[in-house]
């Protein structure tokens, strides 16, 4: 019998496992398109949490050089774009609970901000996104919980803070000053 790879479970569900991703991954590899896993997934992986609520992976391709890959999938397109987000597309795997979003972004006052796919690591050959972007999007979503979780494992772990990234996503123009402002906090420290 095959081990789950998670830790726990809310009462009447279903434990996740990661190895339910690994195929996708590596189909994702092999075309050489960018991916990481983020949200509750990500959070796990860095013990924020206990248990992911689905596994968002972002990616940044056309829809139609995606959907070639999900063949063997019972997928589900969904609605996209509607605020506060602004990605191009986003696509349910409901049985394996795997939402992808395409080029991940968010509608804010000054614009669209759209955030890179990065990785930090890998999670049994799933890449895992950067802290960092995630950090943003949080904010973005008025998640503070969950931006704080972030903002406290990169203050506490520089070795898992990526001044590079922060550098980058301090470009970004649309991006708020408040949010600004909180990751200079976190490339100074």
């Amino acid at each position: 019998m095959q081990e789950k790879l998670c830790r726990g479970t809310k009462e009447g569900r279903e434990p996740m496992d990661v190895q339910e991703l690994i195929p996708l991954a590596n189909r994702l590899e092999k075309c050489r398109i960018p991916y990481a896993l983020g949200g509750s997934g990500m959070l796990h992986f860095f013990g924020l949490i206990d248990e992911e609520n689905d596994w968002d992976l972002m990616v940044e391709c056309p829809k139609d050089e995606l959907l070639p890959l999900l063949r063997d999938y019972e997928f589900r397109e969904q609605p996209s774009g509607d605020l506060p987000f602004a990605s191009l597309y986003r696509i349910t795997i409901p049985k394996s609970k795997i939402d992808i979003i395409g080029y991940f972004a968010f509608h804010t006052k000054k614009g669209v901000v759209n955030l890179p796919v990065r990785h930090h690591s890998s999670w049994y050959g799933v890449k895992i996104c950067s802290p960092e972007v995630w950090f943003v999007a949080y904010k973005l979503l008025k998640r503070e919980s969950k931006a704080n979780l972030l903002k406290e494992l990169l203050l506490s772990k520089p070795e898992v803070r990526d001044n590079e990234l922060i550098k980058e996503l301090l470009a970004l123009p649309s991006l708020d000053e408040e949010i600004k402002d909180e990751l200079v906090q976190l490339e100074t420290r």
